[in-house]
């Protein structure tokens, strides 16, 4: 790394590995957010359909200059009789395939308590991964 002369290079460095520090964190998100739908995946062996895990691979994540975002991507899911963002809304609440299959895991909120209580320790450890001092 060059010596950093101005207070302009100085930013547009910090701001370049803010936005690797916000990458490493997006894909972990993204893979905690697979692991809670593998776990609601688990808990119901459809009989009544056949599952095409378009849901499991729905998980995408972006990263902007002032924020990352881990979400639900509609692209590329096709469901014959219902709209994916209904899926994703029954699954939520537990319910597997229509109303009358309910288990236990509710991945979107399990998710959102996962980010929630570890959000600052990801971004603490992952500024620590590429040098930065954080106490």
């Amino acid at each position: 790394m060059s010596l950093l002369e101005t207070e302009a290079q100085l930013k547009a460095f910090i701001e370049s590995q803010l936005m690797i520090v916000k990458a490493n964190i997006a894909s972990i998100l993204k893979t905690k957010l697979i692991e809670y739908i593998q776990e609601f995946y688990s808990e119901y062996s459809p009989a009544e359909y056949q599952r095409t895990s378009q849901f499991l691979t729905s998980p995408e994540s972006e990263v902007f200059t002032d924020r990352l975002e881990v979400f639900l991507d509609p692209l590329g899911i096709h469901y014959e009789e219902i709209q994916a963002e209904e899926v994703w809304e029954l699954a939520a609440e537990g319910y597997h395939g229509n109303v009358n299959i309910r288990r236990d895991s509710r991945f979107w909120k399990d998710f959102n308590d996962y980010v929630n209580g570890n959000l600052y320790h990801i971004f603490k450890n992952e500024l620590k991964k590429i040098g930065f001092e954080v106490i």
